[in-house]
């Protein structure tokens, strides 16, 4: 899978997690296997739903902190690629 090409929208979500992100690429780079998955930094990995060659779903897991990540996918879950930037929102409290 190629590097270049890949987007993703939204590109960021709330810690608790739960944010679908779809995620595109330019060329039909995806596979409808089982082992499709996306990683968000150090959040661990989750299988992605195959919608189409080139593109797919992932929901976003928590994360213990907001920020950027690096969000890669992979079609067999073992080789990462990719560079997208997928950002964490704390929750806002009421006072």
């Amino acid at each position: 899978m190629m590097n270049s090409g890949l987007s993703c929208s939204p590109s960021s979500g709330a810690v608790r997690g739960g944010t679908v992100v779809d995620i595109r690429h330019s060329l039909s780079q995806f596979l409808d296997v089982p082992s499709l998955a996306c990683k968000f930094g150090g959040n661990g990995r989750v299988l992605a739903s195959f919608i189409t060659g080139s593109n797919i779903l992932c929901v976003a897991p928590s994360a213990a902190t907001d920020g950027a990540v690096t969000l890669e996918v992979s079609n067999n879950n073992q080789d990462l690629e990719g560079s997208l930037s997928f950002t964490y929102y704390g929750i806002l409290r009421e006072i």
